[in-house]
């Protein structure tokens, strides 16, 4: 017979565990707002290309791609409110575009920010 504090020594382990997709326990991560680790399959150009960029950058690949994949979002929501608008009011014009380009021209690029 198993004592009291095994069987909840056991609860909370099996608690601390969940099953992945493929059945096997992976750990939780913890509260917070950790990192999610996420494993991706690239072309082999596009692989040697991120490590070259990441390095060029002095950054981690995980940081590169997070940031690439932050800036495809903010691509996606920005073509996305565009298509919306459009819908409302009609196509944008040449001019338009014009100035919207002309502005995004003149904008100061962005810093960088500094590591601690």
């Amino acid at each position: 017979m198993h004592s009291l504090g095994c069987l909840v020594a056991a609860a909370r382990s099996r608690a601390a565990l969940q099953l992945s997709y493929y059945g096997s326990s992976i750990p939780r991560m913890p509260r917070g707002n950790p990192a999610v680790k996420l494993a991706v399959t690239v072309d082999a150009d596009v692989h040697s290309k991120v490590l070259e960029a990441a390095r060029a950058e002095g950054t981690s690949v995980s940081a590169w791609i997070t940031a690439a994949a932050r800036r495809a979002l903010i691509v996606r929501d920005g073509l996305r409110a565009v298509r919306e608008w459009e819908a409302e009011h009609g196509a944008l014009t040449p001019a338009e575009l014009e100035a919207a380009r002309s502005r995004i021209e003149r904008r100061p690029a962005p810093r960088k920010r500094s590591k601690r």
